[in-house]
């Protein structure tokens, strides 16, 4: 859908463009006549993008619909654990529920992070570079 709306808001773009063109035709002077014509050269060029967007949007589509052979592909769902395509969780013997309840339990107890963890050495700063005459302290 989104390729035939841009390939509409072009088509209608462009003939706004040339209903204003059209409107500065009839004008006597060049003053007339360009006043019309620079909206109507950008509203044209605004419809043209909108044209390229949508050509470009559809060959992308058809070509990614076409020639995409994950779609297309009818080994990739045999390719799938059993318990994964069936949505079931992996029989590993982790259970989500009790791991996040007994994360609640120690934040209850006051022990939210319940194991020591070692801390990075701190370093000390690099002295400044100077230059010239070293002042002595």
């Amino acid at each position: 859908m989104k390729p035939i709306a841009w390939i509409v808001c072009g088509f209608a773009l462009t003939g706004f463009a040339a209903a204003l063109e059209n409107l500065g035709d009839p004008g006597s002077d060049p003053a007339t006549r360009l006043s019309l014509y620079l909206p109507a050269l950008i509203v044209l060029l605004g419809g043209q993008y909108c044209l390229w967007r949508g050509f470009r949007s559809g060959i992308a589509a058809l070509w990614s619909g076409a020639f995409d052979r994950r779609r297309t592909s009818q080994e990739s769902d045999a390719h799938q654990p059993a318990d994964h395509a069936a949505g079931l969780e992996p029989a590993n013997g982790f259970d989500p529920d009790a791991a996040f309840a007994h994360f609640m339990e120690q934040r209850k107890a006051g022990q939210a992070d319940p194991v020591e963890r070692p801390r990075a050495p701190v370093f000390a700063r690099p002295a400044k570079p100077t230059f010239g005459r070293r002042r002595s302290a």
